[in-house]
């Protein structure tokens, strides 16, 4: 007997299309479907595009876990003009020259934004203030470059190229860590060509162990490639996992008892530092922690 697809577990990796938020995502799902739990990873800007992986049921709960992955996008930047938005569908807000800018000086320039790097968040974006997004604050007045500046950030960028220059547009390749802002960094390095710039296109290309070839487009999805394409718990290779062989164990673990590593793992499995599925046969049935070197504990139950 087939299983009612709200009592399913697992991820779908949506292709986003452009225009629509994530939220939207999630209503459209949300109505093909009825009482659905669900929610999503890492959000994307309307006018965004790419991977947006979709949570349902008790994947809900490793959403936190499935944040901390890394992202890669594709940029094309529109360098010689700015926005309120740092991006096309704000308000110009400054021109600069921009024909002085080479392939080569860019590709230079962009060494220095490698690693960890501060940022200040867009105007428009969702870090909040006083319990408000500060889209909200913007949307009203201007918020000048010294009260953004209290927002600074710490992010990593792991991976960064620059592809082509053909004009004004610049394409950009990067890998990131959760928090970063695209549209910032597009700002930064067009500040350091001596010129300014905004974001054209923008596409998530990877996220949460998903990439864009892996993707379903929301266009004629129904019930049945749902659960042709939904990704159980146990199958989230970005989130470690510790396998439980013993269904005494198992239940050990389920009543809130700690265990020795040793007792619970075959020899020679190091457990993770960061929080981990707990995975007994092919279903996830917990996320786990560790408590001093060797043993673990069920921080919640799936």
């Amino acid at each position: 007997m087939r299983q009612p697809f709200d009592r399913l577990a697992g991820v779908l990796p949506i292709n986003k299309p452009r225009g629509m938020t994530s939220k939207d995502v999630s209503r459209i799902l949300q109505r093909s479907l009825g009482r659905v739990k669900l929610g999503h990873v890492g959000t994307l800007d309307p006018d965004a595009e790419g991977v947006l992986p979709v949570l349902f049921g008790a994947a809900t709960r490793v959403q936190d876990l499935l944040l901390d992955s890394p992202k890669t996008y594709w940029c094309q930047i529109f360098m010689g003009e700015t926005t309120d938005t740092l991006d096309r569908e704000g308000t110009v807000t400054a021109t600069a020259p921009w024909e002085h800018v080479t392939l080569e000086a860019a590709q230079q320039a962009a060494k220095a934004f490698l690693g960890p790097i501060e940022q200040i968040p867009p105007a428009f974006s969702a870090v909040k203030h006083k319990g408000k997004a500060l889209y909200a604050y913007a949307r009203q007045e201007a918020l000048s470059e010294e009260f953004l500046a209290t927002f600074l950030r710490k992010v990593e960028i792991y991976a960064l190229s620059l592809d082509s220059l053909e004009g004004n547009l610049l394409s950009l390749r990067m890998t990131c860590s959760k928090g970063t802002y695209v549209r910032s960094l597009v700002r930064d390095l067009c500040t350091a060509l001596g010129t300014c710039g905004r974001v054209d296109r923008l596409v998530r290309e990877a996220a949460s162990g998903f990439s864009l070839d892996q993707t379903v487009s929301l266009d004629g999805l129904d019930e049945a490639r749902m659960r042709e394409i939904l990704v159980p718990i146990h199958r989230l290779r970005e989130i470690p996992q510790l396998a439980i062989h013993s269904t005494e164990d198992v239940l050990s673990l389920l009543q809130g008892k700690e265990l020795h590593s040793s007792l619970c793992l075959l020899p020679g499995t190091s457990i993770p530092s960061k929080p981990f599925l707990l995975v007994d046969s092919e279903r996830a049935f917990g996320i786990g922690t560790c408590i001093g070197k060797d043993r673990i504990r069920l921080q919640r139950s799936l």
